[in-house]
């Protein structure tokens, strides 16, 4: 499914699984350019960007963005777009997620954990800083213990999963 890009009526659309297409316009000199999909390039950071040209002027924006602005709900100022496969070129709309910056940074972090309660009950946990805050300890420790450089940490034991 496509939908117009805001501000590009009529000249780009993006879909919701993240490809952009230039419509077929006449140039200012009357000549007829097909449309097309853009060649995507990687910014520095492994993120797909577009460059949108418009009246000149160019605009270089990332997809995941584009995508998230058009299918994704939940919108407001100041919240970040969040790849919930880890995967900054699994654009699909069905993977992006609007998030504050804290929990974009918290879920990049986090992987997956197998704790071992003092009880002796195991639990899978997937943000080890969130489960180190509710029982009150240290993630450093927590990390030392899942690497294998300490047995436990006030009685509780943790293996990474991935």
């Amino acid at each position: 499914m496509f939908k117009a890009i805001e501000g590009y009526e009529g000249v780009y659309s993006v879909s919701n699984l993240g490809r952009v297409y230039s419509h077929t316009r006449l140039t200012p000199l009357g000549r007829k350019v097909p449309g097309r999909y853009l060649t995507l390039c990687l910014c520095s950071g492994g993120y797909p960007m577009a460059r949108l040209y418009l009246k000149g002027a160019v605009e270089t924006i990332k997809v995941h963005k584009l995508v998230a602005l058009h299918f994704v709900d939940g919108y407001k100022e100041g919240l970040q777009v969040n790849h919930i496969d880890e995967d900054k070129t699994n654009n699909h709309s069905s993977n992006l997620e609007w998030c504050t910056s804290q929990y974009n940074v918290e879920y990049s972090v986090s992987k997956h954990y197998l704790v071992t309660f003092p009880d002796g009950r195991l639990e899978k946990v997937f943000n080890l800083s969130k489960f180190c805050r509710q029982f009150g300890l240290s993630k450093a420790a927590m990390s030392q213990v899942s690497y294998g450089r300490v047995k436990q940490h006030k009685s509780f034991k943790c293996i990474k999963l991935d």
